[in-house]
């Protein structure tokens, strides 16, 4: 019993506590009861409307796409980010008409573009599994909403071994658009092409299966370094950047 209050009103105080404890905590379980309700599908397939929800995925679920991008720089091993990537990973669904779509595409781009003036070489492991989704996703829906803006966040961090994923985005999609919209400078990654050509053909000596995996991607490169589409590496760097910032800021 509080000081100063008689029975009858310590007791209405308790009550009140512990109403507002039990509102709380119903909330909370109708919260997971709608989450799991929607994870079980009442008998849909995972490939059809409404998306299935994993359960494992219900921190990630609740995150805005800022929330998940400060929750991936505070991983202790940012390398080993699985339980965020099932927010934003591609999830095939199937339309009413019979079209698949990316029930995840949505909330991608919105952590690409949050990313857009706040990114550096500690998002690298973000970025690449961001663009390994986006790329399921063009694969298999010929949809690519994200795919240059993840090439440049790519390209401006200028990790070589990221050559072949790049170079995949621009030769190895489905829909012809996405190579065609993509630069050839984009495979060297804010590199000089002969050095980027020499990083490949110690790649090719030391795994010669990368070699038969990719068998013209030197041929792309003589061809960029002989016909080159801007003057200079810097030239393009000023113009890709422009793109994205605006070339008065570039």
């Amino acid at each position: 019993m509080q000081v100063g209050l008689d029975i009858v009103t310590s007791t209405n105080c308790k009550s009140k506590l512990w109403f507002g404890l039990d509102k709380q905590l119903s909330t909370l379980v109708l919260t997971f009861n709608f989450i799991f309700s929607i994870s079980s599908g009442c008998g849909q397939t995972e490939h059809e409307f409404p998306t299935c929800i994993k359960p494992c995925s219900l921190h990630a679920i609740l995150m805005t796409a800022s929330e998940l991008i400060s929750a991936y720089r505070e991983l202790p091993n940012q390398g080993s980010l699985l339980h965020l990537t099932s927010s934003f990973e591609f999830k095939p669904v199937s339309t009413t008409d019979g079209h698949l779509m990316d029930a995840n595409l949505e909330f991608r781009a919105e952590i690409v573009e949050s990313l857009l003036h706040d990114f550096s070489q500690a998002e690298i492991h973000l970025i690449r599994q961001l663009f390994a989704e986006e790329m399921k996703c063009e694969l298999a829906t010929h949809r690519h909403d994200n795919l240059y803006q993840l090439c440049y966040y790519l390209y401006d961090i200028g990790d070589l071994q990221d050559t072949f994923i790049i170079y995949d985005a621009k030769f190895n999609a489905n829909n012809m658009d996405a190579g065609l919209g993509l630069d050839r400078e984009m495979i060297c990654v804010g590199h000089e092409v002969d050095d980027v050509i020499k990083y490949i053909q110690e790649e090719f000596k030391a795994n010669p299966k990368l070699a038969n995996q990719y068998p013209k991607i030197l041929t792309e490169l003589n061809g960029l370094k002989e016909f080159p589409d801007y003057e200079s590496t810097e030239a393009y760097s000023k113009f890709i950047k422009g793109y994205f910032f605006g070339h008065d800021t570039a």
